[in-house]
């Protein structure tokens, strides 16, 4: 499970890890006409025609909008090619923003995998019983808040183009294309979350280009990403994620299984 953290850290997209992955069923979101939008003043919402910098601005907001909203529900698709953790895996579940929180299933390898993330463990159950992992304990530097990736929006460059809108979940939203300076968003994180970026530079990865899709709220609804890391066993390995929020302010109770 380590390289599911990894991706999520990756993504600057979104849970999923949010747990980070993609829609399985979601409509997808069509790009419009792939240009930059003419100068305006600084959005603060989705649907910004303004310039790269105004819609930087806007891409940089949206961490603190979409968790304004407390919670969501979550979906993604991560998809890895090369080495050994080729395949894909599925997750859908509910998130919490603050303080953070995830309860989630899993599907990957032909397994399916209850995982409940809270108070600083990561619970697992992969058949009848549950395994409690200290996310401290984590080599790969990745941190803990479900919501970590979009954190990295904050990294994104000025160079920001508008998509145009679209439908995703029967939500109207307005999409951006970007990359995100890994650097950047360094500077702006917590000792775990530049660890996590560290490890990324260490395989070749110093900035993510990214699409994401908001709400006319601001809120992220669809973050997307590819990235290659290189010097991963005797190669690369390309990690293809998408993650959709959804049913923003869904109850959301989430506690430690019992016994575990």
């Amino acid at each position: 499970m380590r390289i599911r953290y990894v991706a999520v850290s990756a993504a600057a997209v979104a849970v999923l890890g949010l747990a980070a992955g993609c829609n399985p069923g979601g409509s997808s979101a069509s790009g419009g006409g792939g240009e930059h939008a003419a100068a305006s003043s600084s959005p603060s919402t989705a649907g910004s025609t303004g310039t790269g910098a105004d819609l930087q601005v806007a891409l940089q907001r949206a961490y603190g909008k979409t968790t304004d909203a407390k919670t969501a529900k979550i979906s993604s698709t991560t998809k890895i090619t090369g080495g050994s953790a080729a395949g894909t895996t599925t997750m859908s579940g509910v998130v919490r923003f603050d303080p953070p929180a995830e309860q989630v299933t899993v599907q990957t390898g032909g397994r399916q995998i209850e995982a409940i993330m809270v108070d600083g463990y990561e619970y697992l159950k992969m058949g009848s019983s549950w395994r409690k992992i200290d996310i401290s304990s984590l080599t790969s530097g990745a941190p803990m808040d479900p919501t970590q990736a979009l954190t990295y929006l904050q990294g994104a460059s000025s160079s920001v183009t508008n998509l145009g809108t679209s439908t995703i979940r029967g939500v109207k939203v307005t999409g951006y294309k970007a990359t995100v300076d890994l650097k950047k968003a360094a500077a702006k994180q917590g000792a775990k979350a530049q660890k996590a970026l560290t490890t990324l530079s260490e395989h070749g990865v110093d900035s993510i280009p990214v699409e994401v899709w908001l709400d006319s709220a601001g809120r992220v609804v669809r973050e997307h990403s590819t990235l290659t890391m290189t010097g991963v066993g005797s190669g690369s390995m390309t990690v293809d994620s998408t993650t959709d929020l959804s049913d923003y302010g869904t109850p959301v109770h989430i506690s430690a299984p019992t016994g575990a």
